[in-house]
């Protein structure tokens, strides 16, 4: 219960400000309210304003605990709460400040950009702990700015400073302090929301744990695959879940958040790690989402986790989607004369000078209901890795289901389980189990394919492999299909071992038969320069009609590489 209430109605001031060396402040069990729309990063924005110094020190060992942080009447404050400290020194910076256990609420702004709490140049080492951040109406947006529940932005380069923030167990959506109802944004503007934009230092590694995103609608004009993203992480040394995971959407309810585009292929990132020094993203848990487009041109996009920036990630034990909620992550719009590559990837590493030790994740129970026909690249991929160098190993991704009816090829297959196109050596993919990967589209004249691992290679080195991998329960929705193709490996260019691996194929999930007369491939073989060793393929089911394909337990149709297959067991064992 707040104890006392400080307001400030004049519209372009806090109603608190701590300035010049103002130190070892605790304020606790208040209300404080504001209708300040000075912007963010200005000298005067804020509900409670943590400001510069012309001392030697800055605003430091600050207490804000238990208070109620928002609006006043006559309008909302840009920011609730703000920090823009000096940076002529480390020691005039604002340090060891600490916000918990706070409601903050009720900020916005039409036209400018908007911030719970922002924390600019001239900060580090603050805590920021089991806060609510709400909106209790409806926000309504007419200028494309961006809106961030946490603006955590201090680094202005290869800072050593600006580091050290722990930020942990706060909440971010509902309509109410307990977090009820729903954050709700629209606007036919392309706006974008954030809810948090993470760029630190490279100093004293920066720590998100066990923070949740949850019970948000959004609507938006955005066609950028970031319309919305849970966290942005663009710059710094960061942990992120790696001791308690965080939460974005819910691991039990469906649509915990839900985001509309109305314009092609905006959509949803869960964590985004973009540039900087090196990030671990572990734990955390990407589920509960939905996406809307339209039934007609507009598609949606989604990417659970992508690495696109900085020089080391580690993304091990994250769920993107749901080992037991079906259609956990849904973009549920038809789309169907769309002709735009809507993409839905479970974990996408995308960046050319980098590392990416992609380990021991769960992709399950992503569906896309993009029903449209083509050859654009509408593909629905549990792990991509376009550039860089990636060890890709212990993943599980199953349930991915796709109505589409694209007939692309390669990189455009309609599903794949894992995408490798990046070139640069060493390329490493072993002990995945990928299983359940079906297309659901009754259509039988479509030529859609479904590949469990997709490998274009690096062209160099010797220690590329695939291996120990476990690919099983590929299937089509259609019984009388005979250009649908089914593949457990394909190696279309590089250099590669391929060895250990085992696949069936030809049988669904349940054990039943797939009956369509479709063209199925163990392992298929077009352009790369292969040594395939000691796998295991077995093609089973029985066909019903008068209609049938060819099927390959190996396949090689490359006529100018030099290939080595030995100690093989390939069966197969399919009736036409």
């Amino acid at each position: 219960t707040s104890e006392l209430t400080i307001q400030n109605s004049l519209g372009t001031l806090p109603a608190l400000r701590l300035i010049n060396e103002a130190s070892n402040n605790t304020i606790k069990y208040c209300k404080l309210e504001s209708n300040n729309n000075s912007a963010t990063a200005t000298a005067t924005a804020g509900v409670i304003l943590f400001g510069n110094t012309t001392g030697a020190n800055g605003n430091d060992n600050n207490l804000i605990d238990y208070c109620d942080i928002g609006n006043l009447s006559g309008g909302n404050p840009v920011a609730a709460i703000h920090s823009l400290g000096s940076t002529g020194t480390v020691a005039q910076n604002n340090e060891n400040n600490t916000i918990s256990n706070s409601n903050i609420r009720d900020f916005f702004s039409a036209t400018i950009a908007t911030a719970g709490i922002y924390v600019g140049a001239g900060n580090g080492n603050w805590t920021i702990t089991n806060n609510h951040l709400y909106q209790t109406a409806t926000r309504t947006y007419t200028g494309a700015v961006t809106h961030r529940a946490l603006w955590i932005t201090p680094n202005t380069g290869s800072l050593t400073s600006a580091s050290g923030f722990n930020i942990s167990d706060n909440y971010i959506g509902g309509n109410a302090s307990n977090g009820s109802g729903l954050y709700t944004m629209n606007g036919t503007v392309a706006y974008v929301f954030m809810g948090m934009d993470i760029s630190v230092g490279v100093g004293a590694a920066t720590n998100l744990q066990g923070n949740t995103i949850t019970n948000m609608d959004i609507t938006s004009a955005n066609g950028s695959s970031g319309a919305c993203l849970g966290i942005s992480i663009a710059n710094g040394n960061v942990n992120c879940g790696t001791t308690t995971g965080n939460i974005i959407g819910s691991t039990t309810t469906n649509g915990a958040i839900t985001f509309t585009t109305t314009t092609t292929l905006g959509g949803i990132i869960g964590i985004r790690f973009s540039a900087g020094s090196s990030c671990n993203i572990s734990n955390n848990i990407i589920s509960g989402i939905n996406l809307i487009g339209n039934a007609t041109t507009v598609a949606n996009s989604f990417n659970g986790i992508n690495y696109s920036g900085g020089t080391s990630c580690i993304i091990n034990n994250n769920t993107v989607g749901s080992a037991t909620l079906t259609n956990s992550i849904n973009l549920i719009s038809t789309s169907a004369t769309s002709t735009s590559a809507s993409a839905c990837r479970g974990i996408v590493a995308n960046t050319s000078a980098a590392n990416a030790t992609i380990t021991n994740n769960l992709v399950a129970n992503l569906n896309t209901t993009y029903s449209a026909t083509g050859t654009q690249a509408a593909t629905l991929i549990g792990i991509a890795a376009n550039t860089g160098t990636n060890i890709i190993s212990g993943n599980t991704i199953y349930n991915l289901t796709s109505n589409s009816q694209t007939s692309g090829t390669g990189l455009n297959c309609a599903i794949m389980g894992i995408q490798y196109s990046s070139t640069t050596a060493p390329a490493t993919i072993s002990n995945n189990t990928i299983h359940t990967l079906k297309l659901t589209n009754a259509a039988t004249v479509a030529a859609t394919q479904v590949e469990g691992i997709y490998y274009a290679g690096p062209t160099t080195g010797t220690a590329n492999i695939i291996e120990r991998n476990f690919i099983h329960s590929l299937s089509i929705g259609s019984t009388t299909n005979s250009i649908a193709v089914l593949t457990g490996i394909e190696l279309l260019s590089g250099i590669v071992t391929t060895s250990n691996n085992m696949i069936r194929l030809g049988i669904d999930d349940n054990g039943t038969d797939i009956t369509a007369p479709c063209i199925i491939r163990g392992i298929s073989e077009s352009g790369a320069t292969s040594s395939i060793f000691h796998n295991t393929v077995y093609l089973g089911g029985n066909v019903i009609g008068t209609v049938a394909s060819n099927t390959f337990a190996y396949q090689r149709t490359a006529t100018t590489n030099a290939d080595d297959v030995r100690n093989n067991i390939f069966v197969n064992n399919r009736s036409n």
